[in-house]
């Protein structure tokens, strides 16, 4: 019976040596070139491959009886089983079928609640079940390729091709805080990915989900590691507005919306908020947290120290060291900061009063340099009114202002919610963010690397020098 070739499973170098052992062969064969030609090539061939010509000759020994399958030297040998245990070998197949999309942790979870392979799951990796699922055609491609004959579309697999190259950015609930004044009041977080490498380039907790916060998290995440090419948003209204937007087009940065109804085509962030959830805000909500300022010196240690150093499953390197080792030499920075604070300044129209003052939620401030009766453009930071800058309407700027009189420091007015909070207090949630911020703080003093906390200050210093 004729041995079948499988002739995708040849290696790259038995194939290259098979090809030129089928060239010299029908070269020498070929009755259209002389026998000097035919000579001078044979020996050409055995002084490259250091062969003798009587090798060549039982090429064409073995050419003639077998034809050109006769030149193919290599054998494959059947491979020992990575799973010797047949019945756990057919229990991952079977569970794989029944669900496509089923991860390997996944898989070893479930395996291990069955008593009858729980022992036997335990004695073998991760990284042997992958390679088994992929040696029997079911490696991620195939898996989603059951998706779509199930008639059930797939949308994984785009990835963008270095890091910087595309951002992912979501907003979601974090946890009810209790604050020393009595009142309950939910957090909400901004996170920034790297599509490419799955890093968490920054997140932070908010009393709010309005569009100040949204665009105090993009400033942090450009200011620390750069400007993407572009970012990847669901509809929702903060991430539309056309401040939001006007400040992209400032920075030449392209936005990816998803369609209505697609959270899936968010699938990388979406996990990742997933796991922040899991293993993050579990533990957080029991810490005895009273204080945004708390809550995110947790969590930026907890990102720094756990999720951006760990392997990542799907990529198998860790976030930091993927990032780090695929960034474009040539990515680009914030080297304008004073233009660069500009950008996320709000900006509205007043008319300067007969008494030389402005008006901004309820505030008034002073104005120097303008007539009354004058428009000028208002433009401040909605953190902060304790300052806003004042220009003429062809854009130029006029004076700084403080208010004379402050009825608020922040705008709009931040709504509070008061829904009642877990009370329970784990000890053993405490300690684990105690040592992880303590292992941030010796990290960052190693690195000398600036703390979160202290760049939105540090810039306010340099815009004043």
């Amino acid at each position: 019976m004729k041995r079948e070739i499988d002739w995708d499973a040849i290696p790259e170098t038995e194939y290259e040596a098979y090809k030129k052992r089928l060239e010299i062969v029908e070269l020498i064969l070929d009755g259209s070139i002389d026998t000097e030609t035919k000579k001078r090539l044979r020996l050409r061939y055995c002084e490259e491959n250091g062969v003798s010509m009587r090798t060549v000759a039982n090429y064409f020994r073995r050419y003639r009886q077998k034809g050109p399958a006769g030149l193919l030297f290599y054998r494959s040998r059947p491979k020992s089983p990575r799973i010797h245990d047949e019945q756990l070998r057919d229990k991952i197949i079977e569970l794989v079928h029944e669900i496509p999309t089923r991860s390997v942790p996944t898989l070893r979870r479930l395996l291990s609640e069955d008593e009858l392979y729980a022992e036997k799951i335990g004695c073998l990796s991760d990284r042997t079940i992958y390679r088994f699922l992929t040696e029997n055609g079911l490696s991620m491609r195939e898996r989603f390729r059951l998706l779509k004959q199930d008639g059930r579309l797939s949308y994984h697999g785009f990835e963008a091709p270095h890091s910087l190259a595309l951002v992912q950015g979501d907003a979601r609930d974090g946890i009810w805080l209790q604050f020393p004044d009595g009142k309950t009041r939910k957090s909400y977080l901004f996170l920034w990915l790297d599509d490419f490498s799955r890093k968490i380039l920054f997140g932070k907790y908010y009393d709010s989900e309005k569009l100040p916060c949204l665009e105090d998290s993009f400033k942090y995440m450009i200011l620390r590691w750069g400007i993407p090419l572009r970012i990847y948003v669901d509809n929702g209204k903060v991430y539309i507005s056309r401040h939001f937007m006007g400040v992209l087009a400032e920075l030449q940065i392209k936005q990816l919306r998803h369609k209505p109804y697609q959270a899936h085509a968010k699938g990388k962030v979406e996990s990742v908020m997933r796991t922040v959830k899991q293993e993050f805000q579990q533990e957080a909500q029991v810490a005895d947290f009273h204080t945004l300022e708390e809550l995110n010196s947790a969590f930026w240690a907890w990102v720094e120290v756990v999720y951006n150093k760990r392997v990542h499953s799907a990529t198998g390197e860790s976030p930091d060291e993927r990032f780090l080792k695929n960034l474009p030499e040539n990515h680009k920075r914030i080297s304008d900061l004073e233009s660069f604070n500009r950008l996320f300044l709000w900006k509205e129209t007043r008319t300067v009063s007969k008494y030389g003052k402005i008006k901004l939620y309820s505030n008034q401030y002073p104005v120097q340099n303008a007539p009354h009766g004058t428009a000028v453009w208002v433009r401040f930071d909605p953190f902060d009114l304790d300052e806003v800058y004042i220009y003429d309407a062809n854009n130029r700027y006029l004076e700084t202002t403080s208010p004379t009189k402050k009825v608020t420091s922040t705008a709009p007015n931040i709504p509070e919610e008061s829904r009642l909070s877990s009370q329970k207090v784990s000890q053993q949630s405490v300690a684990l963010f105690s040592r992880l911020r303590e292992k941030h703080r010796r990290q960052l003093k190693e690195s000398q690397q600036m703390p979160f906390s202290k760049l939105f200050n540090h810039e306010k210093e340099n815009t004043n020098e």
